[in-house]
């Protein structure tokens, strides 16, 4: 993981989200302290399908 301060991060953010696409992730720090992480996001959440009824009258 790669920890970088608030100020680094904004004045390198583009080549930051090259590396977060590539896997990494990032902590961004203020004063020391962990305030972000940037990580590439997970894949959407995919519900099973659900079986379709059919009511016979």
């Amino acid at each position: 993981m790669i920890e970088v301060s608030a100020f680094e991060a904004k004045i390198h953010l583009s080549a930051l989200l090259d590396k977060v696409s590539r896997g990494e992730e990032v902590l961004i720090t203020r004063r020391g302290k962990a305030v972000a992480r940037l990580t590439k996001p997970k894949p959407p959440f995919a519900f099973p399908a659900q079986p379709r009824y059919q009511i016979n009258g």
